[in-house]
């Protein structure tokens, strides 16, 4: 997905890129994403802090944590964890790296939406529905695939900017 004007791409690296990179490379210090994962009493600091690391894996409950805080923010809730299982395996106590990541770019996928839109209702519906730009795919069904966190920062870096999708 093309950002429609160049000079865009320094507002969306301002918006989002600079949060995602800045998480991916600082783990834990990024307060918003720790806390949607549940926050200390779901996960240390150090969980996070060894993303790069092969064995990192995050807890089933941090997940459990973000769909709860999502639903939350919804008019009628839906069932994220089945969409969700149906994509990666939440069977375990502590989640494989594949889903942890996936996790991890729905948590950052919400939270560059609910900063975009100035609110976590209007970011809960805007993951949870199907949009055009993505191939009517919930933007939340997107994120769980490694390419995903671009392709809806584009989304809504354009709709920030007031351009199409």
């Amino acid at each position: 997905m093309e950002i429609l004007d160049p000079l865009l791409s320094t507002s969306l690296e301002l918006l989002c890129t600079q949060r995602y990179n800045s998480f991916m490379k600082n783990g834990h210090r990024d307060l918003a994403i720790h806390a949607l994962l549940g926050g200390d009493r779901i996960i240390d600091h150090e969980v996070l802090s060894c993303r790069s690391t092969a064995d990192f894996r995050l807890p089933r409950a941090s997940l459990i944590s973000l769909l709860d805080h999502i639903t939350s923010s919804l008019d009628f809730p839906k069932p994220l964890l089945s969409k969700v299982a149906t994509r990666i395996d939440i069977e375990s106590t502590l989640l494989t790296k594949e889903a942890s990541e996936a996790t991890l770019r729905l948590a950052e996928g919400f939270h560059i939406a609910a900063i975009a839109m100035g609110d976590e209702q209007q970011a809960a519906n805007f993951i949870t529905s199907e949009n055009p730009a993505l191939g009517n795919q919930w933007p939340f069904m997107v994120l769980l695939d490694p390419d995903g966190i671009e392709a809806v920062s584009a989304v809504v870096a354009n709709g920030v900017h007031g351009l199409p999708a």
